[in-house]
Formats: C-alpha cells, sequence, structure tokens
C-alpha cells in the first residue's frame, strides 16, 4: 500500500524500496500469493525509476550544458570587460599625458603673455620716450644747422669742419641711454635690488647720481629684455664685444652661483 501511494505521488525511488521491504515479509512469512503480486509490480517500478533516473540524467546534462554555456559566456565577457578596461585605462594614461601637455602650454603661455606684455609696456613707454627723444633732437639739430649756415656765410667753408661735433651726437647718445634706463625702470622698479640680491654682501651695484644704470646694469638689463647676442648689445651701447665678456666677467666674479644659473636668475627677475 505505501508503494502504491508512492508510485501514486511519483515518488518512484521510496516506492521501489517499500516494494522490497514488501516482498522480504512475503518471502518471510512463505505467502506465494503476494510473492507474485510483488513480482508483477517490482517490474513495472524498475523500469519506472531508471526512465525517471535517466530523465534526471537528461536534466543534469541539460543544466551542465547551460552551465559550460554560462561559464563560456562569462569567460568571454570577462576577457572583453579586460580588454575594455585595458583600453580604458590606455585611455586614461593618454588623457592625463594630453592633460599634462595641456597643463604646460597652459603655463609656456601664461609666461609668453607676460613676456609679450612687459614687451608691449616697455615698447609703449619707449615709444613715448624716443617721440620726446628725437623730437627734441630734430630740433636741436635744426637750431644747429642754422647757425652752421649763418657762419658758413661769415666764416666760408671752414665753418663745415666743426658741424659735426655741432649735431651733440655724444650728449643724444647719452639722452637715449637715458632714456632706456628710465623706460627699464619703470617697467621693472626692483630690478636693482633684485639683482643686487643675487650678488655677494658688499659686491652691490647702484644707479649714478642722475638715476641712470652704469653699462653692467645695461648689459643684464637687455638681457632680461631677451636681447642675449653680444653683438647687438654691444652695437646698443656702443661698446666693444669684447668690452662686454669683461663686464659681464666681472659682475660674475661678485657672485657665488655658477654662470647658468646667474643668467637663469636673471631671466627669472619678475616686474611687480
Amino acid at each position: 500500500m505505501l508503494a502504491n501511494l508512492m508510485k501514486q505521488s511519483n515518488d518512484i525511488e521510496r516506492a521501489v524500496r517499500y516494494m522490497r521491504v514488501a516482498f522480504d515479509d512475503a518471502l518471510f512469512f512463505n505467502s506465494r500469493v503476494k510473492q507474485s503480486q510483488i513480482v508483477m509490480m517490482l517490474p513495472l517500478l524498475e523500469t519506472m525509476r531508471h526512465d525517471q533516473l535517466a530523465g534526471q540524467r537528461r536534466t543534469l546534462a541539460v543544466l551542465l550544458g547551460l552551465i559550460s554555456v554560462l561559464l563560456g559566456a562569462s569567460a568571454f565577457l570577462l576577457v572583453k570587460f579586460f580588454r575594455h578596461n585595458t583600453r580604458l585605462e590606455k585611455m586614461k594614461t593618454s588623457l592625463n599625458d594630453t592633460q599634462q601637455k595641456l597643463v604646460e602650454a597652459n603655463s609656456s603661455l601664461s609666461a609668453l603673455n607676460g613676456k609679450l606684455k612687459e614687451t608691449i609696456e616697455l615698447k609703449d613707454r619707449y615709444i613715448m620716450q624716443s617721440l620726446y627723444v628725437n623730437t627734441n633732437f630734430l630740433k636741436q639739430v635744426e637750431t644747429r644747422c642754422r647757425t652752421a649756415i649763418n657762419d658758413m656765410k661769415t666764416k666760408g667753408l671752414e665753418a663745415m669742419r666743426f658741424l659735426p661735433y655741432q649735431m651733440g651726437i655724444k650728449e643724444e647718445r647719452q639722452r637715449v641711454m637715458r632714456s632706456f634706463d628710465e623706460t627699464f625702470l619703470q617697467v621693472f622698479p626692483n630690478f636693482v635690488d633684485d639683482f643686487n640680491a643675487l650678488l655677494c654682501e658688499g659686491e652691490a651695484i647702484g644707479l649714478s647720481d642722475d638715476g641712470s644704470m652704469p653699462t653692467e646694469l645695461r648689459i643684464f638689463a637687455l638681457m632680461r629684455l631677451g636681447v642675449t647676442d653680444t653683438n647687438a648689445v654691444a652695437e646698443f651701447l656702443n661698446i666693444s664685444a669684447n668690452s662686454i665678456y669683461v663686464y659681464k666677467a666681472r659682475v660674475k666674479a661678485k657672485t657665488d652661483l655658477s654662470k647658468s644659473e646667474f643668467d637663469a636668475e636673471v631671466m627669472a627677475i619678475a616686474k611687480p
């Protein structure tokens, strides 16, 4: 009866087990009727049990197949994710490099913009100074030419020998230098103090009584403006190129910095 109930509940495993117990009992009590009934039902239950096990194996095989597919898909997705992550890391590194380059470029542009502002400010101030100086020089030349013409009328051509000395070339060059000094110190009012801070104690180079810079300071002032060609500096200051080297050597003997360090510090002097 239990075996039949289990069969109806589709619990074939327990039905077979109960049927075997019943068969053992029938053998024990030597009940041939029960034995014949059990023998007829037991193969059917065994067949059903085998079919059930076969179905379970098929189900298990399907599940294993699905698990294998899922594992394969997971492995594929994992590899794809890893490659995608690698690409993202490369992109991140590339973006960081690009950002760093942009920061450096921005810093360079900022420095260049600062130098450009300095140059524009210096140019504007120097143009105004030059206009004033050149206008004054033209007036003096005009006056001296008239005087020379009058002298020619009274003294003859002999007066022409003194014409170059009457033009005031030397005085005009001094005015040009003073104009440069005034314009530069207006843009870089702290240049002299910052420059002397690079020198050893007691080796400071000061301005003259009229506020003009000595030749040593003018050389390094031109360097600060980016004029580093020795011949150009010598031509502007009306001295020889060898004199430029001598002035530089004298100044750099007054500092504990190396040549490259000293030049870099001079170029780093900023306007307020």
